[in-house]
């Protein structure tokens, strides 16, 4: 009797398996189709998340990077988003504000939040509440070649207090500027013309004591555009109009092929950076002006507003977010 009992249960859980009663929640993940290493680690945490457990399947979407944020916003519009969203760190406020994402409070642990850099935890709150977790954080610097450091006698900072003032930052420019194998002794990534610009950018203006916007009452005007943003401006433009720096770079080629002696640019670049100088990549404190400022955030991954399941999408989310998998 109790066989019987047993092997109709198992026949009754093998229909319902079969009809689908326990399938997995399906979750639809998008991701931008970044650098190549980060695509392959993206997708082989997807790949070991399925496989580990049978709650939860992600399916998951590779977008191009470049009109990816253009896609979000036809879905928005639609209301056609995926569960998980990843997005980069510029648009983590105007995503929230416009109603796109989830909170992500309920799920993250007080561990989880210390666990996390204090500017990733600030680049993903919005009014109050969380909206996005950061996998890594970036940082902005200037990336010199070594031989042409020293070839002008220039100092070369060994730590952040230790920085160049604006004064001798712009000594140094000029020599650089001097040499025979300098085309250009800044190269600032003006070749990409997207949100890089104002995460690029921005940081100088900060330095100078200025801002891009009021941060209390929201606005740019009397901030952008008031005396100090005016200064920062003014020597930015200086740079090209002093054939210092290129506007119109060819490519991502200039620094590589030594036709650059100082580049702004963030650790993407280290490996291509270290490949071509080797032993001359030498990394700079961003330069003191009236203060010091330099670029921090990240892609990040959010739920979005319009998932049915944001506890499963918070399932894959904490997966990928376990400091193991950051690493």
């Amino acid at each position: 009797m109790r066989k019987n009992l047993i092997l109709a249960l198992t026949l009754t859980m093998v229909l319902l398996l079969s009809a689908g009663v326990f399938a997995a929640t399906e979750i639809e993940v998008w991701y931008h189709s970044g650098r190549g290493a980060e695509r392959a680690v993206t997708q082989d945490q997807v790949k070991r998340f399925n496989e580990m457990q049978d709650e939860v399947h992600v399916n998951l979407v590779e977008l191009p990077e470049g009109s990816y944020n253009e896609q979000v916003q036809a879905a928005a519009v639609a209301d056609d988003l995926p569960d998980v969203l990843d997005l980069d760190g510029p648009y983590v406020a105007n995503y929230a504000w416009s109603g796109y994402l989830h909170p992500l409070e309920d799920y993250v642990s007080e561990e989880m939040k210390n666990d996390f850099l204090p500017s990733i935890m600030s680049q993903g709150t919005y009014d109050g509440h969380i909206y996005a977790l950061g996998a890594f954080d970036s940082g902005l610097s200037f990336w010199g070649n070594r031989e042409y450091l020293e070839a002008v006698g220039a100092r070369i900072p060994t730590s952040v207090e230790d920085a160049w003032t604006q004064e001798e930052f712009m000594q140094i420019v000029r020599d650089l500027q001097a040499l025979d194998e300098v085309d250009y002794a800044l190269d600032f990534k003006m070749f990409d013309v997207g949100e890089w610009y104002t995460y690029g950018f921005s940081p100088f203006f900060q330095a100078f004591g200025a801002d891009l916007i009021n941060r209390e009452e929201k606005q740019a005007e009397g901030t952008l555009n008031g005396e100090k943003g005016i200064a920062a401006g003014e020597w930015f433009q200086s740079l090209f109009e002093n054939d210092y720096a290129n506007p119109n770079p060819p490519g991502d080629t200039e620094f590589i092929n030594g036709v650059a002696a100082l580049s702004w640019t963030g650790h993407w670049n280290y490996n291509p950076y270290t490949e071509a100088l080797g032993e001359d990549l030498v990394l700079l404190p961003a330069p003191k002006f009236e203060k010091q400022a330099t670029g921090m955030g990240s892609w990040a991954w959010s739920i979005t507003s319009n998932s049915e399941n944001p506890e499963a999408a918070w399932k894959f989310l904490e997966f990928v977010l376990q400091p193991e998998n950051i690493v």
